[in-house]
């Protein structure tokens, strides 16, 4: 693993890292004449990609016990956090800073923006915690360190957070009883499509009640795991992604929106009444629960990308209900608005596709060559099982584009895969430019990924793609091991 000691302005010395033939961001001179104080906030700094992929990939497997577990329902990786004794499949890690990101940029003497991010990525001060008690921090370190690892109190956090009792049925969410009220002030807010997903949540009933009945549901098995800590035998109990069916642990799952809530906000305004839309209309569309389900962290489909510019992932969900969410001077709105957006949900479900994340690596396209008779949309073509493989993972990803566009586009993706010995695809994902192929392996966090320029892909011809793919060797599992061992690994 190639590692970089870099000299701050400052001279101190912090350590980078590259992954695979992903290197850390060289920041020009504007950043590095731009001043960093410590009362800037942390929106101008972020994760390289070799950072994230470095942390996901390698260090948790080395610095965190792992153990593989088969059952029945599949395999899954599980990591073990100390402070917790629990197990954790990797959805559910987050990328933290040992020492906090401010306080570490100033022990390092940074002044400037170039310097803060390079801090930022340290790997000397970064470590894989569980997503739930990093996000908890300032609780769980009042509870561990006023009460201690052994006790019921520290227990009592853990078990809340993490518990689960496969014995307990928990009541259905029932729309009679349990939707969510609205503000008179929230019912009288214009609201437009283009606010997205701001200053909207999940409701408390919907990320309380609907979350435990929907967690039973999606149980699958416990199994049992020997702490390497205190050698206490735990029952790790393990869930299924409702979009992948990989095997998962409770803290990995999300509540997710089955078609995009930035696609159904603009489906809805098809349906708005004469006054238009309301926030309080808006917060009914993003808990409709017809359109809500539980996936894993990695294959949560409601965003573009589900990792933000930190390595963590968007959607930040609180699963209690909180005190005061339900007054009774607050109104619900008309059945008849509820049934129209449920309307928008079920015209636009079924032509949307999940979309999943991937990682980083690949290699780059071979030069073009010259086109022969049968091309690779022919079933006559030998590689047409690829292409037709790769053709609805891009009609999916790209809605955009027309017919024709999306079978060159294919064709390039197919060809692509196996110049990387690639022997099927998964999905494909676009992201700042670029087209991430993505090949599944089963269990939980496990996959294959390469990338490449999306224009170049475009730019290529059905005719060059179907001849220059015959004259490569059919992909083997074995090949795309050899081929791929610098870019595989798990990877959230």
């Amino acid at each position: 693993m190639p590692f970089e000691d870099v000299t701050l302005q400052s001279g101190q010395h912090v350590t980078l890292v590259s992954w695979g033939d992903m290197t850390p961001t060289q920041h020009g001179a504007r950043l590095q004449t731009t001043p960093w104080t410590a009362q800037d906030t942390r929106e101008s700094l972020a994760f390289y990609d070799s950072t994230i992929e470095y942390m996901r990939n390698e260090w948790a497997f080395k610095n965190m016990h792992a153990q593989l577990v088969e059952t029945p329902q599949g395999r899954v990786a599980l990591f073990h956090n100390a402070s917790t004794d629990t197990w954790h499949s990797t959805d559910a890690l987050d990328i933290d800073h040992v020492t906090p990101w401010k306080q570490h940029c100033i022990n390092k003497g940074v002044d400037n923006q170039a310097d803060a991010n390079i801090a930022y990525n340290d790997v000397g001060n970064l470590r894989m915690l569980p997503a739930v008690v990093n996000r908890a921090r300032d609780s769980a370190d009042l509870v561990y360190n006023t009460h201690g690892a052994n006790s019921p109190q520290w227990q009592k956090w853990v078990d809340e957070r993490l518990g689960f009792d496969p014995s307990v049925q928990h009541p259905g969410f029932d729309e009679d009883r349990d939707l969510a009220r609205r503000h008179k002030t929230t019912m009288e807010t214009p609201w437009s499509a283009d606010e997205g997903r701001k200053g909207l949540s999940f409701d408390a009933r919907v990320a309380g009640k609907w979350y435990e009945a929907q967690l039973e549901q999606a149980y699958a098995t416990t199994v049992q795991v020997k702490s390497p800590t205190t050698g206490k035998i735990s029952d790790v109990h393990l869930f299924k992604c409702d979009a992948s069916g990989q095997l998962l642990t409770r803290d990995a799952l999300d509540i997710d929106h089955r078609v995009p809530f930035e696609i159904l906000s603009k489906e809805m305004m098809k349906y708005a009444p004469d006054g238009g839309i309301t926030k309080a209309h808006a917060a009914d569309a993003y808990n409709e629960t017809s359109n809500l389900r539980l996936v894993g962290r990695s294959a949560n489909s409601g965003h573009e990308w589900e990792l933000d510019r930190h390595g963590q992932y968007r959607d930040k969900v609180e699963i209690k209900p909180m005190p005061g969410d339900y007054r009774e001077d607050q109104l619900t709105l008309s059945s008849g608005m509820r049934d129209q957006i449920r309307a928008a949900v079920q015209q636009t479900y079924g032509g949307i596709g999940s979309m999943h994340e991937g990682g980083f690596g690949g290699q780059p396209f071979g030069a073009p060559q010259q086109p022969q008779a049968i091309l690779l949309n022919d079933q006559r073509h030998p590689d047409h099982p690829l292409f037709n493989n790769a053709l609805q993972c891009v009609q999916a990803e790209y809605k955009a584009l027309g017919p024709q566009q999306q079978e060159v586009l294919a064709s390039s993706v197919a060809l692509f895969a196996k110049q990387n010995h690639m022997p099927e695809i998964s999905r494909v994902v676009s992201h700042e430019g670029s087209l991430y192929a993505v090949r599944d392996h089963g269990f939980s966090g496990a996959r294959d990924v390469v990338h490449h320029p999306e224009q170049n892909l475009l730019n290529r011809t059905l005719q060059q793609n179907s001849q220059e793919i015959a004259t490569l060797a059919t992909p083997t599992q074995q090949g795309w091991q050899q081929g791929q061992q610098q870019n595989r690994g798990l990877v959230q």
